[in-house]
């Protein structure tokens, strides 16, 4: 349980202050980590987010321009600011228009005061309900994990699981393996469209082996209540689940570079020899995938159909886990198979990647509770790597849409720019776009790189590297077999020539060489 804002109004004593929803009605639900009283112009430098500030404003806004005005209340959103509370009794007797509609826009709750109360009470107050609230969510969180000890320390199976724990929280259980298969369930089926579930993911020394789904048609159940959940009930599941070796390796492959940002040589080779130990072929080739749901119950016939979609892909088998509640693959075919298209349909990696992106896209077209995030076929170990850590980021964040397909480029420039060490997140970089092999060939990184700086003029380029046209497409064709990545591809392939022109940068190749 949290404090909100609209708890705030009714059990503060704000509540006798005559307050108004000035803006942003809609957002009263926002939690509230701590109430704080400045007048500053730029008090979100001193905020972490989830604060409610409380103004007296005449001072504050009096003299603000309409574009000033829009851009405190940017401040605050951005930061992630719970609420903004203004006294309107003296001098301010209304919200600014440009303030309350620029509210409205980011979701910024403002509560207008009609009557005057101190604001060190008002801060007290707030404060003094958010910190009791917290010590009885502890005392609940606490008692809940000794009846789970007790109770599921009789449990003889993963079913026994699923029953003790919807007895003691009132609510329907299913329990899915780490393959997104249910082995346990009690209580009345969640069927979509019903009370909203939670799902909990369940691991054993951070390998994931299985996740809970709970309904929550009774009680709610906060972050602390679930990671006490997740703690006591993977202890059980340690002791009823056998360990799976290549579950493990599985786990390894795609939990992405061990820093999260990029696999180098070393680590590149052993999710390589990882991958050949779990049938992977000396040629394949591989494409990463994501998948979200909001039930694994609701979802779990469109899951059952992406799998049987890949299947149908000539020669390909497919490796994945269950996280929580995002299902982390790739597909991986044979380097035989993947060349093999008759005249006219892509080849390659190409192809592969177009036949992973019709299951995906066809998974996600008509589900609003589910999204899915691909890749692009790869040759490389490193590049798969680099790849699924951008997805990991990306899906961190919370950036993807339910019902949407997105592609591993939609979250590789927000990844990049938030890395905080510029080498790391070049590195980052090239690794998603290039791998080990193109940026390896000095003569097609400079190619692409000329490319680049003649903002993909085929006629300049030529002219910039002193070769023939016919030169210059076969050097492309010998990316595209490289990478998979093609000139049409749009953001893909400015992406790429962004990577080959730091790449060159870094090789010494800086603008205006003569190549």
């Amino acid at each position: 349980m949290t404090v909100t804002v609209k708890d705030i109004l009714t059990r503060s004593v704000l509540a006798k202050a005559d307050p108004i929803v000035e803006a942003s009605p809609d957002t009263l639900d926002n939690t509230v980590r701590w109430a704080y009283t400045n007048e500053r112009y730029d008090v979100a430098r001193f905020l972490s987010g989830g604060e409610l500030v409380i103004v007296e404003g005449s001072a504050l806004f009096a003299h603000l321009e309409d574009h000033e005005l829009a851009k405190y209340v940017d401040s605050l959103a951005d930061i992630g600011a719970a609420g903004l509370v203004v006294e309107l009794v003296e001098g301010l007797k209304d919200i600014p228009a440009a303030l309350r509609a620029r509210a409205d826009e980011r979701g910024l709750p403002v509560i207008g005061l009609r009557s005057r109360i101190p604001f060190v009470d008002a801060c007290q107050s707030v404060n003094t309900l958010i910190v009791k609230d917290q010590f009885l969510v502890q005392m609940e969180v606490d008692a809940l994990s000794t009846v789970l000890r007790r109770e599921l320390a009789q449990a003889d199976d993963v079913q026994d699981v699923g029953e003790h724990l919807s007895h003691i929280c009132g609510e329907s259980v299913a329990i899915y393996d780490a393959d997104g298969l249910p082995i346990a369930q009690y209580g009345p089926t969640m069927d979509a469209g019903e009370a909203p579930v939670v799902l909990i993911p369940i691991e054993r020394q951070g390998v994931p082996v299985a996740t809970l789904e709970l309904s929550q048609r009774v009680r709610l159940f906060d972050e602390r209540t679930r990671t006490q959940i997740a703690h006591v009930v993977g202890q059980v599941m340690a002791a009823l689940m056998p360990r799976d070796a290549s579950a493990a390796m599985t786990a390894r492959v795609l939990s992405g570079p061990a820093d999260g940002i990029h696999a180098g040589r070393e680590e590149a080779g052993d999710i390589g020899q990882l991958l050949k130990a779990l049938g992977a072929g000396d040629t394949a080739s591989y494409y990463p995938f994501a998948v979200g749901v909001r039930s694994l119950t609701a979802s779990a016939g469109r899951i059952e159909r992406l799998l049987e979609g890949f299947a149908s892909i000539e020669g390909a088998q497919t490796l994945c886990m269950l996280d929580g509640g995002v299902m982390f693959g790739l597909v991986h075919v044979d380097g035989g198979v993947c060349g093999r298209r008759e005249e006219g349909v892509p080849t390659g990696l190409a192809w592969l990647s177009n036949q992973c992106d019709e299951v995906l896209a066809g998974a996600a077209a008509d589900a609003g509770g589910v999204w899915t995030i691909g890749g692009r076929a790869v040759a490389e170990a490193g590049m798969l790597a680099d790849a699924i850590g951008v997805m990991r980021a990306w899906i961190r964040s919370g950036a993807p849409q339910w019902g949407m397909m997105h592609s591993v480029y939609d979250g590789l420039l927000p990844r990049f720019a938030h890395v905080g060490r510029t080498d790391e997140a070049l590195a980052m970089l090239r690794g998603v776009m290039m791998g080990e092999s193109l940026a390896a060939d000095d003569a097609l990184v400079r190619t692409l790189a000329a490319c680049f700086e003649t903002g993909d003029n085929k006629t300049r380029a030529c002219e910039r590297l002193g070769i023939q046209r016919q030169t210059l497409y076969n050097r492309l064709d010998k990316v595209t077999r490289f990478c998979g990545i093609t000139s049409e591809d749009g953001v893909a392939w400015s992406l790429l020539l962004f990577a080959a022109q730091i790449e060159a940068e870094t090789n010494g190749d800086a603008p205006g060489a003569t190549w």
